[in-house]
């Protein structure tokens, strides 16, 4: 109940016109009308105050690091959405992808990765023709912080240095960051990083059992161009 917004009428009203200012709005809230006659009938209205959100929330999604169920590559569009190579409708959507590969720097054990998908090919991965570039870095945010983020402030993004990382290994429970080629820059968040097996193709079109793969549960904050 907003008490300062209630009004009684002694005598009929037929129209009534009242203000009332929703304090710190930062997600879409609903406000319902109600009005009762001197009968003890009921009219109701919703009126839906929907704000324009400088920062666009995903879905919580399950993105794996092979073609087996869900697939690698993963567009922000449309609340979060992950594809497999045969959905290449949709090859000017992907912002980013997962991937194993052996990162140098890490040593020789194969890890999961967030992967420029312009450069899949380079490093051993299947891969769709045409897609577009994105690099990643690292953040300090815990997921709190992360939560934390509200859809209309993007400074706490927009503010981080642009990524430069091509490949960059994944861990449950860290935020990283990306930018893409056509201007996104947003927050993904790893909440949870399963290793699976199962029969998976190789670049070679082979089909191989007992393939050991990752399947990440992740969402993502992006600021639009």
């Amino acid at each position: 109940m907003i008490t300062e917004t209630a009004r009684s009428f002694d005598d009929g009203q037929a129209n009534y016109s009242a203000t009332y200012t929703i304090p710190d709005l930062s997600e879409n809230r609903c406000i319902k009308v109600v009005v009762t006659d001197t009968l003890g009938r009921v009219y109701e209205k919703n009126l839906v105050v929907k704000i324009t959100p400088s920062v666009v929330f995903s879905t919580v999604a399950k993105i794996e690091t092979v073609e087996n169920f869900y697939g690698p590559y993963y567009a922000t569009w449309l609340s979060g959405r992950v594809y497999m190579r045969k959905h290449t409708d949709y090859k000017n959507e992907i912002d980013f992808s997962l991937g194993d590969v052996v990162i140098a720097s890490e040593g020789a054990t194969v890890l999961p990765a967030l992967i420029n998908p312009a450069q899949r090919s380079a490093n051993g991965l299947l891969t769709i023709e045409g897609l577009q570039s994105a690099t990643f870095d690292s953040t300090t945010l815990s997921a709190a912080e992360y939560n934390g983020i509200s859809q209309v402030n993007a400074g706490a993004i927009a503010s981080l240095p642009d990524p430069t990382q091509n490949v960059i290994p994944i861990r449950s429970g860290k935020v990283y960051l990306f930018k893409t080629a056509n201007g996104k820059k947003g927050l993904i968040h790893i909440s949870a990083l399963t290793q699976k097996s199962g029969t998976i193709e190789n670049t070679n079109g082979e089909w191989v059992a007992q393939t050991n793969y990752y399947e990440a549960t992740l969402s993502s904050k992006t600021v639009l161009p």
